[in-house]
């Protein structure tokens, strides 16, 4: 599921377009990963494009760092396009399977913009993303079937070049109206004008228009 808004701004000619994208992740096994993946190990989620990069998502079932404790799960962006660079900014929520109470809102944490680099700043997230008891009170409703629904949202910050200018031609207008009064390559007047003892011919269309 993705949709998609693009809005503009400018700076000394450059126009900035930003582009969001959202792509929800069914994360199945919940309980088998917590028991067999230890603390600070992650499982990703497969590779998913949005705005012309490739991303993913790391979930940490037992939290990304030791200082965080077990009793977290960490989630966090993953840049996979090598050789570019994407500044983009994200928000993350745990989606309840149910809605209808104040308890049963999405969990959201916006994360500011930040410039994704594969194979170095490529990882941007939230350590305390959710305790594991929220996550697996019923009343939350977080988790079916062993199943846990996480929303991403990307806004990426694209540079468009200013426009090429336009060139516009010199008119000839006056050049065309000396040859059309003088019958040059024009068809005959079909009005005369007399002005004391001389004639002007002329043309109806062209007089009509004034």
């Amino acid at each position: 599921m993705a949709c998609f808004l693009g809005c503009f701004s400018s700076s000394g000619g450059t126009t900035t377009e930003a582009v969001k994208q959202s792509k929800v992740i069914d994360v199945r096994g919940y309980r088998s990963l917590v028991n067999r993946i230890k603390p600070t190990e992650h499982v990703s989620s497969a590779t998913f494009e949005a705005s012309g990069y490739n991303w993913r998502i790391r979930i940490y079932p037992n939290g990304s760092h030791p200082d965080y404790g077990p009793g977290y799960v960490s989630v966090f962006v993953e840049f996979m396009t090598p050789g570019v660079a994407a500044r983009a900014s994200a928000e993350l929520s745990l989606v309840p399977w149910t809605a209808g109470s104040s308890s049963q809102q999405p969990r959201v944490f916006k994360l500011g913009k930040h410039t994704y680099r594969h194979g170095g700043s490529s990882v941007w997230g939230v350590p305390y993303f959710v305790a594991k008891s929220t996550l697996e009170t019923p009343s939350y409703s977080y988790l079916h079937d062993d199943t846990i629904r996480i929303k991403c949202s990307l806004t990426v910050f694209v540079n468009r070049p200013p426009p090429s200018p336009i060139t516009v031609p010199p008119t000839e207008l006056s050049a065309d109206l000396r040859k059309l009064l003088d019958g040059q390559g024009a068809p005959p007047a079909d009005v005369l004008i007399l002005v004391g003892a001389e004639s002007f011919g002329a043309h109806s269309l062209v007089l009509s228009s004034g």
